[in-house]
């Protein structure tokens, strides 16, 4: 992934949130606040006013998808590129733990965070980002369905999946299932395409998401 393909990622992806502040400027026109340091200058503009505008303001990330363990290795290393790069442009990337969300800091480990990552549903995620103060517009949470969407980027700009970028679910016979059942039900969002399918039919091995 070179820098352009980065910067288009990063457009496309939505990796900022727009946030509305009120932005000063001076003007000419009486506005009834007056700017002392410009009127003892004697510029012309020495009147202060107030203008609403937006502004792009980084998201906080939080990874969370049970998936992380299953991506191949391809889609592993450039998932990682792109999560150092957003760590280096100024994001706060964060994982699950025992006390609640722990940031990633060092971007040596960034792959071991991945391989090891306890996942949790994206309503516990919020809750967890709350407790930290942490605004859930500020958020873009790493579940499955959001892995999907950057995978599927990643084909179309950095071109190194087959499969259109799909992310295809591990086989898993119904043994399989019925032993990972517990402890999936309790990490995979509801509204997943796969939690669906998990639910309701054992014999289904291979569903993905589309």
């Amino acid at each position: 992934m070179n820098l352009i393909q980065f910067r288009r990622l990063y457009e496309e992806l939505n990796f900022c949130y727009e946030q509305t502040i009120l932005a000063d400027r001076l003007t000419d026109e009486v506005t009834g606040e007056l700017d002392i340091e410009a009127y003892q200058n004697e510029e012309v503009s020495c009147w202060r006013t107030y203008d609403v505008t937006t502004v792009p303001v980084k998201k906080n990330i939080i990874l969370t998808s049970w998936y992380m363990e299953h991506l191949n290795e391809r889609q592993r290393e450039e998932l990682v590129l792109l999560l150092r790069r957003l760590i280096e442009i100024g994001h706060a990337v964060y994982v699950p733990s025992e006390d609640g969300l722990r940031r990633i800091e060092n971007m040596v480990l960034l792959e071991k965070e991945l391989l090891s990552l306890k996942p949790i549903k994206t309503e516990t995620a919020i809750a967890l980002a709350a407790k930290q103060g942490l605004r859930q517009e500020a958020l873009d949470i790493i579940n499955t369905r959001r892995l999907q969407e950057i995978t599927k980027h990643l084909q179309e700009v950095v071109g190194i999946y087959g499969d259109g970028g799909k992310i295809t679910f591990p086989s898993l016979d119904a043994i399989e299932i019925k032993r990972k059942m517990p402890r999936l039900k309790n990490v995979i969002d509801k509204e997943d395409k796969f939690f669906q399918i998990f639910r309701r039919d054992t014999k289904l091995t291979e569903p993905s998401l589309k």
